[in-house]
């Protein structure tokens, strides 16, 4: 009976000591994922927070001034609300014009592309904080006349005073 209960002993304590390296395995793998699970949460709240940063950084303008060049070199130049239209700019450019009633396009330029959408706001159209667009007649026949000045420049200087 004596010798069963040495074995019986021993067997306990070889478990135990099984067990307790088994209990420390378990810990160290529940740290490393812990561990784990913080690097990913923090590097997530690190993420969001860069994206945060980097919308506070980014500048916001309201207005803008678009430059309209024309053919024969003249630049009209006007200054606009963020979010107005290019039918705004369009509108602008008609009213400054010796030849009201003729048909002209905007584009901007390289490559060319002409701004027919226009409902589209400014900022969306890339001529926010400032752009450069490019003046045209419609008809083509008539395109090469576009040399001279197109700008009803009396009118103009009074807007200037």
């Amino acid at each position: 009976t004596h010798d069963f209960k040495k074995v019986i002993q021993e067997y306990d304590e070889e478990n135990k000591k099984e067990d307790e390296i088994y209990e420390e395995k378990l810990r160290e793998a529940s740290a490393l994922k812990l561990l784990g699970d913080n690097a990913k949460s923090q590097k997530f709240g690190n993420k969001r927070l860069q994206e945060y940063q980097k919308l506070t950084k980014v500048k916001v303008y309201s207005t803008t001034i678009v430059r309209v060049k024309f053919p024969d070199g003249l630049v009209l130049q006007g200054r606009f609300g963020a979010r107005e239209k290019i039918s705004d700019v369009y509108d602008f450019v008609s009213e400054n014009l010796l030849d009201q009633g003729r048909g002209f396009y905007l584009f901007k330029a390289p490559p060319k592309k002409i701004l027919t959408e226009k409902s589209v706001s400014l900022k969306k159209a890339d001529l926010v904080p400032s752009g450069m667009v490019f003046f045209q007649w419609e008809d083509e026949e008539l395109a090469e006349s576009s040399k001279t000045i197109s700008l009803d420049v009396a009118r103009l200087q009074d807007k200037v005073k």
